[in-house]
């Protein structure tokens, strides 16, 4: 009997393993299957089953996932069998967990980018242009702040059920199917913020999760960036751009002011690269309240040491490039080229 639930168990698991190889290949080497058969189909029904079951739980999935899967890894070490035996059974385990990382999510890394889907003319802006858009953007936080005042409390749970909605909206806007209801978590401070990532969706749990050690401000354009990555959205940037769309389109200015803080500080990266005076003068002339939030940005990060500052960004650039993205890490930045061409395209 043992010899046959040993059997059975390694022909599911090459099944498994079959399936997502086949999956992987058809939506690789085609875009229609990407988008309708999975993005469209085999996602919307994941999303659905989740959201409305295990999705309602009141405590983020991955407090009781992780537990699990690393209780299933170590009780392999306790069993009475050989080292080979041992080994085998944590592959296994691991190879699970490979499988249901693209069966559950990663195969929309082979979806149509959204430049091409919502046809953006995408063009690298000009230094002058930049710093055109860097000035006005610090003129806007200038004025948002001013409308904000004292920096407020934050109900993370209102931050969710006011993005939600708006985010939905845009993305249905654009052709993307949006059946679930995506949750984001907040997480134990200092969790992901050690590794130097604010917010995380990790499909195994299928919800987002920003660090609860996170700056306040910053929250909801990083909820809305990780809630994007749960309806589909695979790319850092455009998950950025649908964020800074979502928050710039709720009426009320801490959503607008966390949108812009974001969108400042990637244009501020790239204009201190060729203007390091033109960048230090701008930033001397933001109002005091908008200069606290970036020095209470910098606090709140670098209250939880880095883990791996040598290896972390080798790891997730590879990581990217592995998944299609070719500019890595840099992938980031590239929401800039797609806000600019957005505006363009609404200001014709």
């Amino acid at each position: 009997m043992a010899k046959i639930n040993h059997t059975t168990r390694k022909i599911r698991a090459i099944v498994i393993l079959l399936l997502t190889i086949v999956l992987y290949l058809l939506t690789a080497f085609s875009r229609p299957v990407a988008d309708i058969l999975y993005l469209g189909g085999i996602f919307q029904i994941i999303r659905i089953v989740y959201d409305y079951t295990v999705g309602l739980l009141p405590i983020p999935f991955i407090y009781l996932i992780l537990p699990f899967v690393l209780f299933l890894i170590a009780r392999q070490l306790f069993f009475k069998v050989s080292w080979k035996t041992k080994l085998v059974n944590i592959a296994e385990i691991l190879l699970y967990v490979f499988c249901a990382f693209y069966l559950a999510w990663a195969f929309n890394y082979n979806a149509t980018p959204v430049e091409h889907k919502i046809e953006l003319d995408v063009v690298n802006p000009t230094d002058e242009e930049l710093i055109q858009r860097f000035d006005e953007i610090s003129m806007e936080l200038n004025r948002l702040s001013a409308n904000i005042g004292e920096r407020p409390q934050v109900d993370f749970l209102e931050l969710e059920k006011s993005i939600r909605p708006v985010l939905e909206s845009i993305l249905s806007d654009f052709s993307y199917p949006t059946l679930g209801r995506v949750r984001v978590r907040k997480i134990v401070s200092g969790s992901i913020l050690r590794i130097r990532t604010t917010g995380i969706y990790i499909p195994h749990a299928f919800e987002g999760h920003v660090d609860g050690g996170l700056y306040r401000m910053q929250w909801p354009f990083t909820l809305a960036h990780e809630m994007a990555h749960g309806y589909g959205i695979t790319h850092e940037s455009d998950c950025n751009f649908f964020a800074y769309l979502a928050c710039k389109n709720i009426d009320e200015s801490i959503y607008q002011y966390s949108a812009q803080l974001a969108y400042w500080r990637y244009l501020a990266y790239q204009v201190r690269s060729f203007d390091k005076e033109h960048y230090e003068e701008t930033r001397e002339n933001l109002e005091t309240l908008v200069k606290n939030d970036l020095l209470e940005i910098r606090r709140h990060i670098d209250r939880y040491p880095d883990l791996m500052p040598k290896y972390r960004n080798i790891i997730y650039d590879n990581y990217l490039k592995t998944h299609g993205v070719a500019e890595g890490i840099k992938s980031y930045n590239r929401m800039i080229l797609l806000i600019e061409a957005w505006n363009k395209r609404e200001s014709k």
